[in-house]
């Protein structure tokens, strides 16, 4: 009997530390990723609106829901007379707009007018810290909000466009009562939580499914009611076009888990479609051959710390940007048909 109680108490035991480490590592994962600012890599060159031949921006700026200055670009080319509508891009996850800056000046010189901003604490904006992935569509609703009441804009069909994360919060426009025109979503996460848990589940294992507990938790202290916000369930409220677009190789934001689901929910509403990749991964909008390069340039920079100095700047000098932001023509070419639809 004796033996019994102790086994109990050291089972008791061993379970809550469970309890208690995986607290301690959701609350460390919400601070280490999402308490802190996303400046970008500072090894890497952002293009500018500078770098494009045709290219001109013009600075904005607008307050999101806790009185924080988001700031931007309205880009536009300068061989286009008259803009046929206007793009609100939405970025991913690390360094602001200017991460898609050859994105922003293919759609610009289509004829559109863009609008790129940093969300809450990333590059250009207010925030001591991004705050968390539902921070993200909440800017993305404010930044919908600040072309309503922009006279030179407001008069414009608009389309989010949005990738990672972006696309998370272009998808989720539709739970927060902002009208758009269009949603263009590639490579979008389903819910928040849900993406935690994905990134987990690769040094966590089964464990996994705590930290995606004690992230709901978290969230829901951090964002109310918003923490159970969904891509699919937002999708389902749309009424108006979207393209989806997801590489099934995605080892970033995994297809199986969140792009699968996801397009699965939707696939009896007709004004979604859907195309997928088998052999692309998490930058679709990228060749293949680009995204292999992202890879090596990345995990070269990972282990810079290892490398002389001198060998560090040579490498940083020889990154073939052109290669690293060569972009698949056929998929931009889908994001081109499709606004073509819409504004013309």
């Amino acid at each position: 009997m004796e033996i019994y109680w102790i086994l109990l108490i050291c089972l008791a035991a061993v379970v809550l530390f469970i309890l208690v480490f995986f607290a301690i590592v959701s609350v460390l994962i919400q601070k280490t990723r999402f308490g802190v600012r996303s400046d970008g890599n500072p090894a890497l060159r952002y293009f500018q609106a500078k770098d494009f031949e045709n290219l001109q921006a013009e600075d904005i700026s607008f307050v999101s829901d806790k009185g924080q200055t988001l700031r931007g670009c309205i880009y536009s080319d300068m061989r286009v007379k008259e803009p046929k509508g206007l793009v609100i891009w939405v970025h991913g996850f690390g360094a602001g707009h200017n991460a898609y800056t050859t994105e922003i000046a293919y759609l610009a010189a289509q004829g559109y007018l863009v609008l790129g901003y940093d969300n809450t604490g990333c590059v250009l904006s207010d925030g001591k810290g991004v705050g968390g992935l539902i921070q993200g569509a909440i800017d993305a609703s404010y930044a919908v909000r600040c072309v309503q009441n922009e006279p030179r804009l407001k008069q414009y069909k608009r389309v989010l466009v949005g990738h990672s994360w972006g696309a998370y919060s272009a998808m989720n426009i539709f739970s927060f009562g902002e009208h758009v025109d269009g949603v263009v979503a590639m490579c979008g996460f389903d819910t928040a939580q849900g993406v935690v848990t994905d990134m987990s589940r690769r040094y966590f294992g089964g464990f996994s499914g705590l930290i995606r507990f004690y992230s709901k938790i978290l969230h829901r202290l951090r964002f109310g009611r918003l923490a159970s916000v969904s891509s699919r369930k937002s999708l389902l409220k749309s009424d108006v076009p979207v393209l989806l677009l997801y590489g099934e190789d995605d080892k970033v934001v995994p297809f199986r888990t969140n792009g699968r689901k996801i397009i699965r929910a939707v696939r009896d509403k007709k004004n979604i479609r859907a195309i997928t990749y088998p052999d692309k991964g998490h930058s679709v909008y990228l060749t293949i051959k680009a995204e292999k390069y992202i890879k090596e340039v990345f995990a070269k920079l990972a282990s810079s710390k290892k490398m002389p100095s001198e060998e560090f700047e040579r490498y940083r000098s020889s990154i073939d940007y052109a290669l690293l932001t060569e972009e698949d023509a056929a998929v931009m070419g889908e994001i081109r048909d499709f606004l073509e639809n819409i504004f013309c």
